[in-house]
Order: structure tokens, then C-alpha cells, then sequence
């Protein structure tokens, strides 16, 4: 499972820049990927993709990285691991603080 709220976010809540930056000074990158047995693990800090999000450079500069490492995969299966589910119910659910945005999702559409 990814980085959590409480993980990331000194209010619990939503990161800020001081919070992602002391996060990355003590544990490394709040998002990454590797590889196990031909398959290719996204870590993502999907603080970052739910509301309220405030550091939007931070969430399109994570979009990116899954995009890129999606685009660029050299492996049979991708699984993407994060703190909150892409929606809870229905996929055209309203978005909450409790999954991914929408506009996070599928961003080149």
C-alpha cells in the first residue's frame, strides 16, 4: 500500500510543501517504482490526488511518472499500489477526500 494522509501530512489531512519535503529527507521518495518477477510495482502517494490538493506541480509530476513508466513498461502486468482507491462505489461517483480525483485518472483524455 502507498503513503497515507497520516503519513505524509502534518495536519493528517493534506500535505503541504514542508510536510512532502521533511517526508522525502527521512524516508526517501513518496513515490517510486520497482520490479519483482516481471512485474512492475507503481508506489504513489495519492495524498497528493485527492482534495484538497495544494500542490498541484507535485500531483502532475506524479501523474507523469505513471504515465511514463506505463508508457516505457517492458513487463507483462503493471499494479499500482496507493493509500486511497481510484472510487469507492462507482467509478462515476462524485469526488471526496477519500479517492483519487477524476482529473488524476485518466488525465490524457
Amino acid at each position: 500500500m502507498g503513503f497515507g494522509n497520516h503519513d505524509v501530512a502534518f495536519d493528517r489531512i493534506s500535505p503541504d510543501q514542508e510536510s512532502i519535503d521533511r517526508y522525502r529527507e527521512n524516508f526517501g521518495p513518496d513515490y517510486y517504482a520497482f520490479s519483482h518477477q516481471n512485474i512492475r510495482f507503481l508506489v504513489i502517494n495519492s495524498t497528493l490526488l485527492t482534495p484538497p490538493n495544494t500542490l498541484l506541480k507535485e500531483a502532475w509530476d506524479q501523474v507523469a511518472f505513471v504515465e511514463h513508466e506505463a508508457m516505457n513498461a517492458k513487463y507483462e502486468r503493471i499494479v499500482l499500489l496507493s493509500h486511497h482507491p481510484l472510487f469507492i462505489k462507482h467509478p462515476d461517483e462524485a469526488d471526496s477526500n477519500w479517492s483519487i480525483e477524476k482529473k488524476y485518472q485518466n488525465p490524457s483524455t
